[in-house]
């Protein structure tokens, strides 16, 4: 019986409340019912790491986990699929094909249909690696794209973020942003006293003996955010 781990990623922050199909909670549940059909595989602990690009393995969840691995307390690693573990190949490449063989960790990439104790150097196998290009060029492919995207958008005057800056709203098409009358004054304040030479902490002590709202506490008042406020 293996002691095992589920680790789930996903490169823009989701709360499981999207109708996206690929949330966190959905590659979890594969992993879980994978894990549940096979007495062997013993679910010890899930990583998860929300908002965090594939592309760069130092994450704070997959920390955690390989330092989990080399104390031994994990020894199988199951994932919905290659690209939830990373999309750098050389690195990927570099775990599935050095680290874990080395350390005795069993891996298991659920949509490949990949473990690394059935792998035995035939096509099968040989797909990992060209699994892992794919996931890379992919992810420079997507990140190509939104660059052009957002340099069109900046160009034409239609550049959105996706929270608005302190300060400002969205026009009543919410295509644009406008100042905020509400908060603009305080923006002014924080600018005019920056020049006068003040510090950072001085101007928060001003902000706070002003009572003025803080960037999260004024998205819950608008609206943007909810529940407990900070």
């Amino acid at each position: 019986v293996f002691s095992t781990a589920i680790y789930a990623r996903l490169s823009v922050e989701n709360s499981g409340k999207s109708e996206k199909v690929d949330v966190i909670a959905n590659q979890i549940e594969i992993c879980k019912s994978y894990i549940a059909e096979r007495p062997y595989l013993n679910l010890i602990d899930t990583y998860v790491d929300n908002g965090r690009t594939g592309t760069v393995f130092d994450r704070p969840e997959f920390n955690r986990l390989m330092n989990d691995i080399r104390t031994g307390r994990i020894k199988c690693l199951v994932v919905r699929d290659l690209s939830r573990f990373g999309r750098d190949y050389i690195e990927a490449g570099t775990y599935l094909e050095r680290v874990f063989p080395q350390i005795g960790l069993r891996f298991i990439a659920i949509k490949e249909n990949y473990d690394n104790f059935d792998a035995d150097g035939s096509g099968e196998s040989l797909i990992i690696p060209l699994q892992n290009m794919i996931n890379t060029l992919y992810s420079k492919d997507i990140s190509r794209k939104v660059s052009t995207a957002l340099k069109a958008q900046m160009e034409s005057g239609e550049f959105k973020k996706r929270n608005l800056p302190y300060g400002y709203r969205w026009d009543e098409e919410h295509s644009n942003m406008v100042f905020d009358e509400e908060t603009a004054p305080i923006v002014r304040k924080i600018f005019q006293w920056k020049i006068e030479g003040l510090s950072l902490p001085a101007i928060a002590d001003r902000l706070d003996a002003m009572n003025a709202p803080n960037p999260e506490f004024q998205k819950y008042q608008v609206g943007v955010r909810t529940g407990n406020a900070t």
